[in-house]
């Protein structure tokens, strides 16, 4: 980002999703924990609201996810992203099940797979202004498709030597398995804003994946004791 360019926003769903996340895995001493030391106390009597509106400056999910990873560490960290993007791609099917449906319906099924896969992957990047500022350009090599975009909630304020974005590649995958009836696609993360790279770039596959996260790892609660 030059110096000149305002600091993004994202919607006040995405926040709310990913407080009502720390509160499923840490429970309410747990996200008091968390918010306090990210210094956005407040929200703990004043949860943003449940609507798409641009309105939570990038530095506060920065905030949260440094505070998460000073209580559990870098493990932690990286189950607690891969959890909140399920949790935030579930979310939106239930509160915009119009929306999905839609694009679920627009998919021509005489495609082969990868003709669907790639036209979800179009639908998905066509949808992402809604939810942040950021355009996303998608590139298909070599039988992969490549969505790429300048930047993730991830790794948006983040340094780190390996990519980072759990989160997105979580959602990413989650929102084209369900577009399509696929669960053979897979979704690497290939370039990361936080590692220096000048974007965030995710290639997409039709091949085995395996479990981004494991559903009752404990981590996080014992971290800060849960409850």
């Amino acid at each position: 980002m030059t110096v000149n360019q305002p600091e993004p926003k994202v919607a006040n769903i995405t926040l709310r999703m990913l407080l009502n996340t720390i509160t499923r895995l840490m429970g309410r001493r747990g996200l008091r924990l968390i918010l306090s030391r990210a210094d956005r106390i407040y929200y703990l009597a004043d949860m943003p609201p449940e609507n798409f509106q641009l309105a939570v400056p990038c530095s506060t999910l920065t905030r949260i996810f440094n505070a998460i990873e000073a209580v559990g560490g870098k493990r932690a960290m990286r189950m607690f992203m891969a959890h909140a993007g399920k949790d935030y791609t579930e979310y939106l099917w239930q509160a915009i099940p119009h929306v999905f449906e839609s694009m679920r319906d627009t998919i021509d099924r005489t495609l082969t797979p990868h003709g669907q896969l790639r036209y979800a992957v179009d639908l998905l990047a066509a949808a992402g202004g809604q939810f942040a500022e950021v355009k996303v350009v998608v590139e298909e090599i070599d039988n992969a498709i490549y969505f790429t975009l300048p930047y993730t909630l991830d790794s948006w304020g983040q340094n780190a030597e390996t990519p980072i974005c759990w989160s997105m590649r979580t959602s990413l995958e989650t929102q084209l398995k369900r577009l399509t009836n696929d669960n053979i696609i897979t979704v690497r993360e290939m370039t990361c804003r936080a590692c220096g790279n000048a974007n965030c770039s995710f290639q997409i596959s039709r091949e085995e994946s395996l479990p981004l996260y494991a559903e009752r790892d404990p981590l996080i609660s014992r971290s800060v004791g849960g409850g």
